[in-house]
C-alpha cells in the first residue's frame, strides 16, 4: 500500500487541556491502548474555569513500570537521566508495561536491516496496529508510529519531540519523517491479546526495589540521588562558573525538579486509585507523602527567577533544605510501601 494512517490520539501534554504526560513511553502506551479500545478510565475535572482531561492509563503505566517511583542522576548532567524508562533495564520497562496491558509484543533492534524493519512496520500498520519506535524523532525516547507514506520510506506518527525538529506534518498534526532509520534504536510491535501477566503485589515490590536501588545503568538511582543533588547545590565552586556552565548546571537542576514533580504526582494518583478498593491507611499516608513532595517541588521551581541566581549561595541553601525534606518524605513513603507489601504477603 502506498500510504496508510491510523486515527490515533496524540501523545503528550499539550492536547486540549490534557493533564501532564511528559514521559514519552507511558503516554505512547496510553494512546496505543486508547486506539485499541481498552477500557482505561478517561475523566475530566475543572480547574480555574478550564476543563482538563485525565487519561488514567498514563498514571497506571507510570506506576506498573516503576517510573512513577524512580529518580535518576547523571554525574555528567546528561539529559538522558530524565528518561525514567532507565529505572530498569530498558527492555524490562517495556515488558512491565505489556505484562500489565495483557498483550504479547516483539522488540526488534535496529541491526542495520532497513528493509526488514520497514516491512515489519508497514505490515503492522496494515493490520491496524500502531508501532512504538525509539529514536526516530529527537532523543532515543518513544514515538508512536501511526502510518506510513511512499510504501514506508516516510513514517507518520506522534512524538513528544516533533516540534523541536520542525518536521513536515500531516493535516492532522502528525509528523512525517523521512530517513527515519538513521537514528532508530528499536521498535516494539504489539501482538495478540493475552491475560494480564503481573499483579499489584508485583507493582509494589517493583516500586520498593526502584526506590532502594543505588544505581541503574550509568546513573545514580532512587533515594541515593538526593545526597548527590544536595551536594550539587551546595558546591561552593558554582560561583566561579562561566555563564554557559552556570546555565547548564541550573537547567539540569530545573529539569530534574520537573521530572520528580510529575513522577511523584503520578505515584500519588495511582496509590489513591488503588486505595479506592483497599481503603488502606498505609496507602493513604504514602500518597500523602508523595503529594507533599509534589508541593515542595512547586516551591523549588520558584526559588530562582533565572539561571544567574543559581550563583547565590543563600538560594542554593534553600534548595538543599527543600531536597533534604523531600528525601525524608521519600524514606517515609518507602517504609509505608514495605509495610503494605508485608500485609499483602
Amino acid at each position: 500500500m502506498l500510504k496508510k494512517i491510523l486515527n490515533v490520539v496524540k501523545v503528550g501534554s499539550n492536547v486540549d487541556y490534557r493533564t501532564n504526560e511528559s514521559f514519552a513511553f507511558p503516554s505512547c502506551m496510553t494512546s496505543l491502548m486508547q486506539y485499541l479500545g481498552e477500557d482505561y478510565l478517561i475523566d475530566e475535572y475543572v480547574y480555574e474555569n478550564k476543563t482538563y482531561i485525565n487519561r488514567w492509563a498514563n498514571q497506571i503505566f507510570m506506576a506498573v513500570t516503576g517510573m512513577a517511583f524512580g529518580l535518576l542522576w547523571s554525574k555528567d548532567m546528561s539529559l538522558s537521566s530524565l528518561d525514567l524508562t532507565f529505572v530498569n533495564p530498558h527492555d524490562l520497562t517495556i515488558k512491565y508495561a505489556f505484562d500489565w496491558a495483557g498483550y504479547n509484543y516483539l522488540i526488534i533492534d535496529r541491526d542495520d536491516n532497513y528493509q526488514y524493519l520497514k516491512s515489519e512496520i508497514t505490515n503492522a500498520i496494515d493490520q491496524n496496529h500502531p508501532v512504538l519506535a525509539f529514536g526516530i524523532v529527537g532523543p532515543p525516547e518513544c514515538s508512536l508510529i501511526t502510518g506510513y507514506d511512499n510504501f514506508g520510506e516516510i513514517l507518520i506518527g506522534w512524538s513528544h519531540f516533533q516540534e523541536r525538529e520542525s518536521l513536515p506534518k500531516e493535516s492532522n498534526g502528525m509528523f512525517r519523517k523521512a530517513n527515519w532509520f538513521d537514528n532508530l534504536w528499536k521498535v516494539v510491535l504489539i501482538k495478540d491479546k493475552t491475560a494480564r501477566r503481573t499483579s499489584i503485589k508485583e507493582v509494589f515490590r517493583r516500586a520498593i526495589q526502584i526506590m532502594e536501588e543505588k544505581e541503574s545503568y550509568d546513573y545514580i538511582s532512587g533515594i541515593n540521588v538526593y545526597d548527590y543533588w544536595i551536594s550539587y547545590c551546595l558546591n561552593p565552586e558554582i560561583i566561579m562558573l562561566n555563564e554557559a556552565a552556570l546555565k547548564q548546571r541550573y537547567e539540569y537542576h530545573y529539569l530534574l525538579v520537573n521530572t520528580l514533580q510529575e513522577a511523584r504526582l503520578k505515584a500519588s494518583d495511582y496509590l489513591k486509585m488503588i486505595n479506592e478498593k483497599n481503603r488502606s491507611e498505609i496507602l493513604f499516608k504514602c500518597a500523602k507523602y508523595f503529594d507533599e513532595i509534589y508541593n515542595i517541588c512547586k516551591e523549588l521551581l520558584h526559588v530562582f527567577t533565572d539561571y544567574q541566581e543559581f550563583r547565590k549561595d543563600d538560594k542554593r541553601k534553600i534548595c538543599a533544605r527543600f531536597l533534604l525534606r523531600i528525601k525524608m518524605l521519600e524514606i517515609k513513603a518507602l517504609e509505608e510501601l514495605k509495610v503494605f507489601d508485608g500485609e499483602m504477603s
